[in-house]
């Protein structure tokens, strides 16, 4: 899941953004908060999280009873889908 933070900051770089507002949801809360994290807040306003979903859900050697990486790649993709519909 670490690339979708770092696809998030090639996306804000790439458009320039300045003061962004990023809002995530569930596991795309966490995704906001990996991505200013790891890339910091220059380019970031605010921060909104909605029903964060926290990386201790996925299933690791510390959490065998998470559910597995995949099933949150699934809500992506899913999602993506989704989206491509609804235009």
């Amino acid at each position: 899941m670490d690339h979708y933070a770092a696809d998030l900051a090639a996306l804000t770089e790439a458009l320039d953004l300045r003061d962004a507002i990023h809002a995530g949801h569930s596991t795309g809360g966490d995704e906001v908060a990996a991505y200013v994290a790891r890339h910091g807040s220059a380019r970031t306003a605010k921060v909104v999280l909605i029903g964060a979903m926290p990386p201790i859900w996925v299933k690791n050697a510390n959490n065998p009873d998470g559910a597995p990486l995949e099933v949150f790649d699934g809500f992506g993709k899913a999602l993506v889908v989704m989206a491509r519909g609804l235009r």
